[in-house]
């Protein structure tokens, strides 16, 4: 006769509940950091202290590695990542096999950009076929466009379903989900616009990083949005630090 599991104790599902809250954290964390590793590690620790074109452009270089473990890590969480709204767990999976996508399919190599400081060093794969940049490409936009409706229609739900009230902190973190949401489909439509109208130049202007730009503005939305949303139980920490740093938002 097989045994019942035993009903999970208010201890257990009490660190379900913190495990699931610091995995919201962790990704929002990932997502902040990940343009700003990329960007200040080659300055302090290589001879590179030259600026990529974008983000995904760190694949060719000495930090290959970092760009491929960060995104396959923040890609495994977002698959892992159980939550409770409808649809946001096959949302969610859906951006974390596009994180997949963009560390597995590299952007197309820009042979005809400046790098007299030797920063590329992958560089036999810009013969690859037009097939990888365009999935490269396809897994990006999916990914952000995942991660702004998250923000826009999942997060301002209520954290606890049994509680409806709508308090000034609870308008004020919609807001900000919303707008996080908001300037992820910005910064992709301004991406779009450089990269397939405009066009890069490559006239040593800041014109040549708007794709590093607003892809950073875009992680850096999404990271903030899952960060708040993942501060439910801070007000009640043991650390009065921890409390008065989320009291604006909870």
């Amino acid at each position: 006769m097989p045994i019942p599991n035993p009903a999970p104790t208010p201890a257990t599902a009490n660190n379900a509940v913190l495990s699931y809250l610091k995995l919201r954290q962790t990704i929002g964390i990932m997502g902040i950091l990940l343009p700003i590793v990329l960007f200040f590690i080659p300055l302090i620790f290589t001879p590179c202290k030259e600026m990529q074109p974008s983000i995904s452009h760190y694949y060719y270089t000495s930090l290959h590695i970092v760009f491929v473990g960060m995104l396959c890590v923040l890609g495994a969480f977002l698959i892992t990542y159980r939550g409770v709204e409808k649809y946001e767990n096959p949302i969610s999976s859906l951006a974390g096999i596009c994180c997949w996508g963009v560390a597995t399919f590299p952007t197309p190599f820009d042979t005809d950009f400046k790098d007299g400081c030797g920063c590329q060093l992958v560089s036999l794969l810009h013969k690859m076929p037009p097939a990888v940049g365009y999935t490269h490409f396809i897994s990006a936009t999916i990914m952000l466009l995942c991660f702004a409706v998250i923000s826009f229609f999942i997060f301002p739900k209520h954290d606890n379903k049994t509680i409806n009230l709508i308090d000034p902190k609870k308008t004020f973190r919609n807001r900000i989900y919303r707008t996080c949401a908001a300037i992820i489909i910005v910064s992709i439509l301004i991406i779009a616009y450089f990269d397939f109208v405009v066009k890069h130049q490559q006239d040593g202007t800041w014109l040549d990083y708007t794709t590093f730009i607003f892809e950073t503005t875009s992680l850096w939305a999404f990271g903030l949005s899952w960060l708040i949303k993942g501060t439910y139980l801070l007000p009640s920490s043991s650390s009065k630090w921890i409390r008065a740093l989320v009291s604006f938002v909870r």
